[in-house]
């Protein structure tokens, strides 16, 4: 038996928590081996964020976001304004976790830099797609 979602509904579901809890996008250091089966919450990956000059434990909050849902492709879009570290940010980042900051801080995604990004003295940003950081398809 198939079963799918109404495709403009995770837009109303997963839309809703997007934009009501605080988000939250924490760097993390090379090294860090995701293991999308056992780390549900950011105090399973905390131990492997980044430190360093401009970096604050946490991460920032992610802001300006919305949730809108794209008919034509049957995906729902998530954005926020892209999150940056700096002025005056030394440090190295593999990865960066979206995280839900309410509660038992649910894991939402994980950032793959598909290697090390490093910045020294400067600007870190992590520039998110003009459509969303995060979508979800519907089939």
């Amino acid at each position: 038996m198939k079963h799918d979602w109404f495709s403009a509904s995770a837009e109303g579901i997963l839309g809703s928590l997007w934009v009501a809890n605080p988000m939250k996008i924490a760097l993390l250091r090379p090294g860090f081996v995701p293991n999308r089966d056992t780390q549900k919450l950011f105090t399973d990956i905390s131990s492997f964020e980044v430190t360093g000059t401009g970096y604050i434990a946490g991460g920032n909050t992610l802001t300006t976001k919305s949730a809108s849902y794209d008919a034509s492709q049957d995906r729902t879009n998530l954005v926020a304004d892209d999150p940056t570290w700096g002025p005056g940010a030394t440090f190295d980042a593999a990865y960066a976790a979206v995280y839900d900051n309410s509660g038992t801080k649910i894991l939402w995604s994980l950032v793959d830099f598909e290697g090390t990004k490093s910045v020294s003295g400067g600007t870190f940003l992590i520039d998110f797609a003009a459509v969303g950081f995060l979508s979800l398809v519907t089939p």
